[in-house]
């Protein structure tokens, strides 16, 4: 029999409110990732707007105009006592309540115009297709109904590379039941589309691509001859640098091998990939890192779009005596208030990690790569009283333009590498003195893994050889057997 008893349990439990996950939603988003948050917030808020035309971060917080919360609390007073208000109340001044929102706005803020503010519409570009391009150059050649349908067919076979993916057989059965086609006439229709100003477009293979481009050079261009017979017969010793088998099969010099091969690597293996229509990644920098006369400063990127502050037009309506209408607003004014204290808690918290990035790594900032420093997110989350979690969203997809380049702040969190802590050296580090010894060694004489780890060894790096070979194989560097040089 089951007997219902009726129980009293004290406990704790963590529930967040609706403001903290809409603050850690935003600090996880990327910049173009918020750009769209903050415009699908503008479209839904009418008490929202854009604060770009005048917003100024220096007079901000020193207005004596009252706030969007002054006339909305008069308002209610009027209309609670069953009275409209007997004048208009005065104008709303944004910035003031911006400046109630956020805690400091003349600090950690840049002006507008100290920086040039990036747009992401500008680095989208659009382009025609390979398609496009080969169809336009064809309509120039004065050819039959069959030799257009033969030539169609083969640019609408060729893929995003630049490649032809269908056999003779394949287009003959494309082209029926119109169109008879010969296998000389779809051989000179392929012949003609390769002809065309992409050169090695149209090519069934590798070695026929790399052999159109060498054919459409100047017939007195050294190493020619050579470079076609490679690539025709023996493309494959050429990429493993086979170059003693090479020359003894060809029976070149080594001088003559080297303008081959020279010649090979600075064509085109893909020429269509430069027509593919794609819409290329950009990436905005969060934070920018300058160099003061006693250390370095780092400043928000923040752009004109995303400084935010409440509309002003609606507050005439706080008056009004419809309370749906005073609700309504009511809701989207707390609504407002939110979206703008999480934004400017982004900015903080991610301008706080940056800082304290720059401030483990002032060596990386002076020198690069070669210098940085182990460094975790833990250390930066219990130097800022942070969870470690608030850290790694702040940091995720978040980047700094420093003078050694842009990069991503997690690229800064290396783990150390070496037994003694004192002497330990960042990951990133190590692959940076790697590159180092790699490209300053012989041509003729690569050195190997063993010796890469005498030498930093030797340095007081202390590293296994297979470490060696896997920031090697990291940073796409071929191992010894395939650095070596003709000449």
């Amino acid at each position: 029999m089951v007997k219902q008893i009726l129980r009293q349990r004290l406990g704790q439990h963590l529930r967040l409110t609706p403001q903290m996950r809409q603050s850690i939603h935003l600090l996880q988003l990327s910049s173009a990732d918020l750009d769209q948050e903050i415009f699908d917030a503008l479209e839904a808020n009418p008490l929202l707007e854009s604060g770009d035309d005048d917003l100024d971060w220096n007079t901000a917080g020193h207005s004596t105009e009252p706030t969007f919360a002054e006339v909305e609390e008069t308002a209610f007073r009027a209309t609670g006592s069953g009275q409209q208000a007997d004048r208009t109340p005065e104008r709303l001044n944004p910035e003031v309540e911006i400046a109630q929102i956020e805690d400091d706005p003349t600090d950690r803020r840049l002006s507008p115009m100290q920086f040039e503010p990036y747009d992401t519409l500008n680095t989208i570009q659009h382009g025609a297709t390979l398609r496009e391009v080969l169809l336009k150059e064809l309509v120039g050649h004065r050819l039959s109904s069959l030799d257009s349908a033969i030539a169609q067919a083969i640019i609408g076979c060729i893929d995003e590379r630049g490649y032809l993916r269908a056999s003779n057989e394949e287009l003959r059965e494309i082209l029926a039941p119109e169109f008879c086609a010969e296998q000389d006439e779809i051989e000179a229709m392929v012949r003609l589309v390769q002809s065309l100003s992409l050169r090695g477009i149209a090519a069934r293979d590798l070695g026929e691509c790399l052999r159109i481009q060498l054919e459409a050079l100047d017939p007195e261009t050294p190493g020619q001859a050579v470079a076609i017979l490679v690539v025709g017969r023996y493309l494959d010793l050429l990429a493993q640098h086979k170059y003693d088998k090479l020359i003894q099969t060809l029976g070149v010099s080594r001088k003559e091998l080297s303008q081959a091969r020279d010649l090979v690597q600075g064509l085109d293996h893909a020429p269509g990939r430069h027509l593919t229509v794609d819409r290329p990644d950009h990436v905005i920098p969060d934070v920018f890192v300058c160099r003061l006369a006693n250390g370095w400063s780092v400043r928000p990127a923040v752009e004109p779009r995303q400084h935010l502050r409440l509309n002003h037009d609606y507050h005439d309506y706080f008056t009004t005596g419809d309370p749906d209408t005073r609700r309504y607003l009511k809701e989207k004014l707390q609504e407002a208030r939110g979206f703008i204290r999480s934004l400017s808690q982004r900015r903080d918290t991610i301008l706080r990690v940056a800082e304290q990035i720059v401030l483990h790594q002032p060596a990386f900032m002076h020198a690069g790569a070669s210098e940085l420093k182990p460094l975790t997110q833990r250390e930066i989350a219990l130097a800022l009283e942070l969870h470690e979690s608030t850290v790694s969203r702040a940091s995720d997809q978040k980047f700094m333009l420093t003078p050694q380049g842009l990069f991503e702040f997690k690229y800064f969190f290396t783990g150390s590498v070496g037994s003694n802590p004192d002497k330990s050296l960042s990951a990133h580090a190590i692959q940076a003195q790697i590159r180092k010894v790699i490209e300053s060694e012989p041509p003729l004489k690569p050195i190997s893994d063993s010796a890469i780890t005498q030498l930093l060894t030797a340095q007081g790096v202390n590293v296994a050889r297979r470490t060696v070979a896997k920031y090697r194989r990291q940073m796409n560097i071929a191992p010894a057997s395939q650095r070596k040089s003709v000449l």
